[in-house]
């Protein structure tokens, strides 16, 4: 498989993990939909940042967020209030179903 000299060692892949079986998984995985998600919302005038990190409050550990989507609507350019949207959206796929409880 091909890599960057700069590629860190502990982000090499393991000797043993065939390319065929990496890309099998890396479709089954939510990483494609992560990218149509952040395309589509781009299209519609979000600024998007894929794989956004931050830091777990509760542990410290860095994490990642699949996609972080922000948005402002400017309907007049003197108005002081400006209403924007700010999305922090996990991509997933699965073969069972998600249910959602809202509040």
């Amino acid at each position: 498989m091909k890599q960057k000299p700069s590629n860190p060692e502990r982000n090499c892949i393991p000797a043993g993990i065939r390319e065929a079986d990496l890309i099998s998984g890396i479709e089954k995985s939510g990483y494609p939909l992560q990218g149509i998600v952040a395309e589509r919302l781009v299209k519609r005038g979000f600024a998007v940042s894929e794989e956004w990190a931050y830091s777990d409050r509760d542990s410290g550990e860095p994490r990642s967020l699949d996609v972080l989507a922000a948005s402002e609507r400017r309907f007049d350019l003197r108005a002081q209030v400006v209403p924007s949207i700010v999305l922090l959206i996990e991509c997933k796929r699965s073969k069972h179903p998600y249910i959602f409880f809202g509040w």
